[in-house]
């Protein structure tokens, strides 16, 4: 028997529109023109010494690549859960454009499209957040607010035992549709979507 997350999480995932390789490239071609570069990224939470890592790094309690018990037992964590304030705004780490908003309770994203330094293309995506304050294709930057993180009753209803947090991640690529963030069973499946947050964060942060 299904729990309420599992049925949840489901319906998340696979009653979102696939997005397929084409669209994704295509998109990223057509905005990059107008899009700025991202040199630097910020805390996604509004606090003193944003742009330092280490104002990250004393929020992190879960780590990428962790084992994960929940919906497919044994997967392996795909970014960092970041520990805040119950209703604690989120922002975007950076400049970008929304790319997709994902609506189902208790898994609520802001998926953003970021233009590197060296041409390429990253994602940020921001998970368990409610009140999401953007549309798809706008441009947002470090103080576009997205949403907040739950408040006492949300996380008691999403049955979380955990602080309330924001689970950031890091992606290559959203052509799966944020489905391997919850069933890539080894480091190399996951990698082929997903970065280490701390790493990157790092190289774009102020120590």
């Amino acid at each position: 028997m299904f729990c309420y997350k599992s049925i949840l999480f489901f319906l998340f995932f696979i009653l979102t529109p696939f997005q397929s390789l084409a669209l994704d490239k295509q998109l990223e071609a057509n905005v990059f023109s107008a899009l700025p570069v991202m040199r630097e990224v910020s805390s996604p939470f509004v606090e003193p010494e944003r742009k330092h890592f280490k104002t990250v790094s004393a929020r992190i309690f879960s780590r990428f690549g962790a084992y994960r018990s929940t919906y497919r037992k044994g997967h392996l964590h795909s970014g960092v859960d970041l520990k805040g304030a119950y209703g604690e705004k989120v922002h975007a780490i950076g400049p970008g454009q929304v790319f997709r908003n994902y609506w189902i309770f208790p898994n609520r994203a802001v998926a953003v499209l970021h233009h590197l330094p060296d041409g390429g293309a990253i994602y940020s995506a921001y998970v368990h957040i409610q009140d999401i304050k953007v549309k798809e294709g706008q441009q947002v930057d470090e103080n576009t607010e997205l949403g907040r993180l739950f408040n006492r009753e949300e996380m008691r209803q999403a049955r979380y035992r955990s602080p309330p947090h924001l689970h950031l991640e890091i992606r290559r690529s959203m052509t799966d549709n944020g489905r391997r963030s919850f069933s890539a069973m080894t480091m190399s499946s996951l990698m082929e979507y997903c970065l280490d947050p701390e790493p990157f964060l790092r190289s774009l942060m102020q120590k």
